[in-house]
């Protein structure tokens, strides 16, 4: 199973490139946010809290030549996770990871017996700047884990 992950900001168009079986053209520029092995410990914390963040790690297109869903890649010990978030999602995550306090966080984080470190804080910090940087250009953001 695919170990580090990171964001990739798109442009909100791509996604729809993507649902239509086309990977889609990389940007001029582009921002890649990695949250490295912490997009297992997120997923845990927010799989729970329903949507938006529970769809902060997974994303809501899968690409289309993708064999597997983020289920199985969890549990079949795939190598490798890739999946877009679009833009309207990535606006419902930003706002709800926007007005997370880190209190809460830490609490979600107690509530699953993890310990939470400052490294969790960083990456916290690095995936929020990802969603909302992306949310404040209109743009979409894909998910890789690998």
């Amino acid at each position: 199973m695919g170990v580090r992950a990171r964001f990739t900001e798109i442009a909100a168009a791509a996604v729809d490139r993507v649902a239509q079986g086309n990977w889609p053209d990389p940007p001029e520029q582009y921002k890649c946010h990695s949250i490295d092995k912490e997009w297992i410990t997120f997923y845990q914390v927010f799989k729970d809290k329903g949507t938006p963040l529970s769809r902060a790690v997974v994303g809501d297109v899968l690409h289309p030549r993708s064999s597997h869903t983020f289920e199985q890649f969890c549990e079949s010990g795939h190598e490798w996770y890739v999946a877009f978030i679009s833009a309207p999602l990535v606006q419902a995550i930003a706002k709800s990871l926007g007005a997370l306090l880190l209190g809460d966080l830490k609490r979600w984080f107690e509530e699953l017996e993890i310990e939470f470190t400052e490294y969790d804080s960083i990456m916290f910090d690095t995936m929020k700047t990802a969603y909302c940087s992306a949310a404040t250009r209109g743009n979409a953001l894909m998910i890789l884990i690998a």
